[in-house]
């Protein structure tokens, strides 16, 4: 009866190995992972400034009126913090670069998330951007959006109000 009998099953040995190789691997596999979630957020993140920025130029042509981008930190006024605290685009009536009593609020931007920052280039953008009715911006300029030791994105706003994306050359500081 023994010996017509088999067993199944692993023994204790067969488990340990299998725990050892499968440590090894996800000691691997875990910090490449990391980066893969990283570098997917920083595309994220460029992905949803581009889209703020094209919601605002089509917005100033269909509205045929001017309509801005500005930093915010509490979601209802423009505030002279950084760009990574939150955006908010509304249509610009009044004074340039500031919610008054006849701008009407669009969107307000989620601020970034995950360690990764949003710096303006040069200072003309450094507190909102501004969308004529044609479509075409008052100031021209480019963010770069990093996280320390990993490339980062740079986003250009041509005269015209175009924006187009690229990696940057070296990893962040």
């Amino acid at each position: 009866m023994g010996a017509a009998m088999k067993t199944r099953g692993f023994t204790l040995v067969e488990l340990m190995i299998t725990l050892a190789v499968s440590s090894i691997l996800l000691g691997i596999a875990v910090p490449s992972f990391q980066s893969l979630i990283i570098n997917n957020r920083i595309s994220t993140q460029t992905n949803d400034l581009v889209a703020e920025l094209a919601m605002a130029r089509s917005e100033a042509v269909k509205r045929g009126a001017k309509v801005s981008l500005c930093t915010s930190s509490n979601g209802t006024s423009c505030t002279s913090s950084a760009w990574s605290a939150g955006r908010i685009i509304f249509t610009d009536t009044g004074t340039a670069g500031a919610i008054d009593g006849s701008d009407t609020s669009l969107r307000v931007g989620a601020a970034l998330d995950g360690g990764i920052t949003l710096v303006s280039e040069p200072t003309a953008i450094a507190e909102y951007i501004q969308y004529t009715p044609t479509g075409a911006v008052a100031s021209s300029g480019s963010f770069t959006l990093c996280k320390s030791g990993y490339k980062g994105r740079v986003i250009t706003i041509s005269n015209t109000g175009r924006v187009s994306t690229a990696e940057t050359s070296s990893n962040c500081p």
